[in-house]
């Protein structure tokens, strides 16, 4: 098996261990098992023993934070910060799979490098338990969706307005890219500044302008996370969150605003 057929097959284990995580919900400890047991195998197969440590810690956080009501809040800050450490590489971690594959689509295009990062995907499956609407309703799809339409259109309008030029184009590489986006990229984003970051502020505030600050908050912190893209991104970045946030909130559901992401 080649190093893209690989990614694609570990990308596939992971999105199975989500949903695992999400139907052992009501199960308390049992739904951290499936992560615990992938770290676990992995960790000895690609001997990287010392990123066990780091999950752990993190995943103990997780299940106190559910557990025990007194010290809740300082519990779930924990948890954001030792996540962070982690993607971050303050705290070992594994390594990341790539690149795989270099392509260059066309004469307006730079080269794509296919990563995928395990690091990042781990801590937002260990997250999982801590985010409020795991589940996407089909009444709340059906009364929303006209916002996973509205929203990439208008941010694909923007980027074209600010300069972006149109070439559009789809392959088998097109496929791959967005699957691994998906899995080790959108879904651990969404859960840290959707399932996390926003809700924790919209629970943390009263008023009636409550949801707008918590969807504005996480949108920043999300757009300054894309700082090393330069300024641009950042705005850009910020402006998607928003349509991420107003997703989340409307469909009561992380998975909108990974739809919406994706999309």
């Amino acid at each position: 098996m080649d190093a893209y057929s690989q990614l694609i097959a570990l990308g596939l284990l992971i999105l199975v261990l989500y949903f695992l995580t999400i139907g052992l919900r009501a199960y308390g400890f049992f739904q951290c098992v499936p992560a615990l047991v992938f770290i676990l195998s992995y960790a000895v197969l690609t001997e990287q023993a010392q990123a066990v440590f780091s999950y752990a810690s993190l995943m103990l956080l997780v299940l106190l934070a559910n557990q025990v009501s007194r010290f809740r809040w300082h519990l779930r800050i924990s948890s954001v910060l030792v996540a962070l450490a982690i993607v971050l590489r303050w705290l070992p971690g594994f390594t990341h799979l790539g690149p795989v594959a270099h392509y260059t689509l066309s004469g307006l295009s730079g080269e794509w490098l296919l990563y995928g990062g395990l690091n990042k995907a781990l801590v937002g499956l260990i997250l999982l338990p801590l985010v409020r609407f795991p589940r996407l309703r089909s009444a709340s799809f059906k009364q929303h969706y006209p916002l996973l339409l509205i929203g990439p259109s208008l941010l694909a309008l923007t980027a074209y307005s600010a300069g972006i030029q149109l070439d559009f184009k789809i392959g088998t590489f097109t496929l791959g890219f967005i699957f691994a986006n998906l899995v080790f990229t959108v879904m651990a984003e969404e859960i840290f500044f959707r399932g996390l970051i926003q809700q924790y502020v919209f629970e943390s505030v009263q008023g009636s302008g409550r949801a707008a600050l918590s969807i504005l908050l996480a949108s920043c912190l999300f757009g300054l996370a894309h700082f090393a893209g330069g300024l641009a991104l950042v705005l850009f970045a910020t402006l998607a969150g928003v349509f991420y946030g107003l997703a989340y909130q409307r469909m009561q559901s992380i998975w909108g605003a990974v739809l919406m992401h994706i999309s």
